[in-house]
């Protein structure tokens, strides 16, 4: 069976079957059939036995760094030979959206971990925020390698038929069964309807993707394996988060109520770690951090000599850091070679290499839309409006004059950590990776607007700034201040361009009746042209007009090109520019904080309250003074009337 298993895998060409740098050949595999795909791998020269007394479990995700998947190939062999039956587990999102995707049909981020020994992969937000054609290239140049590659699953969001065509070749189902070192385990992957919605926004709303109840899809795929014969552990891979800490655990919870029989519930996708299980139904509940820098391990011992599932009994869960191991010299072997194809098929035409070294962080460098302070600028953001505005001043030469740069959430996501920072660190923060030219890595673009439109826009960046849930815009080349005090239709003032580059002084003010530069990254582009404000004159509503250097309106902004190769100024590429410029010196300190290009008060001062409205003011001193005349007059007047007639002047009889 095992013969006729492994020449109907090499005859379909649909997957090559996991193995790692301790076996020499591919396992068997057959292929094809929805909601089971089984996997053999032979063990290597270490015999195993129904009596081997532990079973491990790791995994990953988020990682950002090719060569880290060699650190884990090194771990994983350790492990294996430590502990015997080991089983390695990849949770998706970032982790597949390394550099290499960046090779037109390549399936290089799959190969990756196929390298690095993976037995499962799952598909996260990230993964697919793609789309179906580039997830759909992905999975068949993976195919096509001839790698060894690791299984992956994806329970609850079906596909068009472009991407479930790739599913099938591949053998992409609701849940993987593996055979392996005599034990049964199926694993099933979940996203939620927030991390569903997400990558939805990510495709533009464009994807034809299908959703399915996370809770309704568990109940429908633990179903299935249990229908099956003897499985020896039922895990659940579950992408909560979006971002955020996550610790209530509540889809994870509500899967373990409502369905029995799982045993590990991996929590994926927020920045919280738990290594303390929550013991919900038979099911043990914890996180993988959102880092991408740690191994999450779960550990179950097996004292008698059975292998069927309640011979084993859970032992411990804890996280290992990736950084303490040394590269696997195999798997670093094939992670360089696909770096370099990445070099020259996409960094070397902007200027770089995935390895460039830039400059030095001192400190983290938080995602726009985290740590926000109200009524405050995030301080990411500004480090990357002032990056646009080197960029299209040095890259693009734009003139300086009337130029002003924006940065909103969607400009940066990622967290810079300290130490060394490289061009590949720059291009994993920026993660718009659309564009209007439809290219990899979100473009610089570049429009124009009235003075009158950068007044209404920057009273909404002023209400919003800080606040969470709130769209954070931010700019470079402008300074304001907004007071809530002054008034309707007063609250913004001393608007005006920066004095010099990443100045919060002040120059020119903005003339309502002037045109002015908008030089941003396409989806805050696209956020700026959606925008509507109240119009003074009559409380109807306006919009932002996106216009050319002629006044004209325009639909959709221009891509800036870099003068010296006439190709588009990429997001990242501008922040890599700029970052270059601080050498060893590292990002500036400034960069920790706001500073003051944007001011919000609630002061009463009364020198601060008349600010900018001296026209109004002396408007109202000299109403004031009418008034006051009038009001005397009329009390002259009145009093006149009022006068009773001398004793001198009184008729006779």
């Amino acid at each position: 069976m095992k013969g006729t298993r492994r020449i109907a895998a090499l005859m379909t060409a649909a997957v090559v079957a996991f193995t790692t740098t301790a076996f020499v050949q591919p396992a068997s595999a057959t292929v094809g059939v929805r909601g089971n795909a089984r996997h053999e791998v032979l063990p290597d020269s270490k015999p195993i036995t129904y009596g081997e007394k532990t079973v491990t479990f790791t995994f990953t995700g988020n990682v950002s760094d090719p060569e880290d998947f060699a650190r884990v190939a090194s771990f994983g062999s350790q492990e294996r030979n430590k502990y015997g039956r080991y089983f390695q587990t990849d949770t998706g999102n970032l982790t597949m959206s390394i550099p290499y995707k960046l090779l037109n049909s390549s399936g290089a981020p799959i190969e990756t971990l196929g390298a690095a020994g993976y037995d499962f992969a799952s598909f996260g937000s990230t993964e697919y925020s793609w789309g179906s054609t580039k997830l759909s290239s992905m999975l068949g140049g993976a195919v096509s390698s001839g790698s060894a590659l690791p299984y992956i699953n994806a329970a609850n969001v079906k596909t068009d038929s472009k991407l479930s065509s790739a599913f099938a070749n591949y053998g992409v189902n609701d849940y993987t069964k593996i055979d392996k070192y005599n034990a049964d385990v199926a694993i099933f992957s979940l996203v939620s309807r927030d991390a569903y919605k997400k990558a939805k926004k990510e495709t533009g709303g464009n994807s034809k993707l299908k959703f399915e109840d996370p809770v309704q899809a568990a109940k429908r795929v633990v179903g299935e394996i249990n229908s099956e014969s003897q499985i020896d552990f039922v895990i659940c891979v579950c992408e909560s988060g979006t971002g955020g800490s996550d610790k209530d655990k509540k889809l994870e919870k509500a899967i373990a109520d409502a369905v029995s029989g799982i045993d590990i519930i991996v929590s994926t996708g927020s920045s919280t770690e738990r290594t303390d299980p929550i013991e919900r139904n038979g099911a043990r509940i914890v996180s993988l951090p959102n880092s991408g820098k740690k191994i999450l391990r779960v550990k179950y011992s097996n004292p008698g000599r059975g292998t069927i599932r309640r011979s084993y009994s859970y032992a411990s869960t804890d996280s290992v850091s990736i950084s303490d191991y040394k590269k696997d010299a195999e798997a670093l072997k094939t992670i360089q070679a696909l770096e370099k194809k990445a070099d020259s098929k996409y960094f070397g035409k902007y200027g770089f290499s995935f390895r460039d070294e830039l400059t030095e962080s001192f400190f983290k460098v938080y995602p726009v839309a985290a740590k926000l302070e109200e009524h405050k600028n995030p301080p990411s953001g500004e480090l990357i409006a002032d990056a646009y505005r080197y960029s299209a001043i040095h890259d693009g030469k734009v003139a300086k004059a009337n130029l002003i740069t924006a940065a909103s959430d969607d400009s940066l996501k990622g967290t810079l950590g300290k130490g060394h920072v490289t061009a590949g660190d720059v291009f994993e923060l920026m993660t718009s990776n659309g564009s209007y030219s439809k290219g990899t890595g979100s473009t610089l673009v570049s429009f124009f607007v009235t003075g009158e439109d950068i007044s209404n826009i920057a009273k909404i960046a002023a209400n919003d700034a800080g606040v969470k849930g709130k769209t954070q815009l931010i700019f470079g080349g402008l300074t304001y201040k907004y007071n809530p005090k002054r008034g309707a239709n007063h609250e913004l003032y001393d608007l005006a361009m920066s004095s010099d580059d990443n100045d919060s002084g002040m120059g020119d003010a903005i003339d309502p009746n002037k045109l002015y530069r908008i030089v941003t990254d396409h989806k805050t582009a696209a956020y700026i042209a959606g925008l509507t404000y109240d119009s003074s004159a009559d409380g109807s509503s306006e919009k932002v007009v996106l216009r050319d250097k002629s006044g004209a309106e325009v639909t959709e902004p221009t891509e800036l090109p870099a003068v010296t190769t006439m190709k588009s100024i990429k997001a990242w590429q501008a922040v890599a520019s700029y970052f270059k410029t601080f050498g060893s010196t590292g990002i500036p300190a400034v960069y920790k904080k706001a500073d003051n290009r944007f001011t919000y008060t609630t002061t009463t001062s009364f020198l601060d309250l008349i600010r900018g409205q001296v026209g109004s003011f002396v408007v109202l001193l000299i109403s004031l003074f009418l008034g006051v005349l009038a009001l005397l007059t009329l009390i002259w007047l009145i009093r006149g009337m009022m006068k009773k007639p001398e004793r001198g002047g009184r008729q006779r009889k």
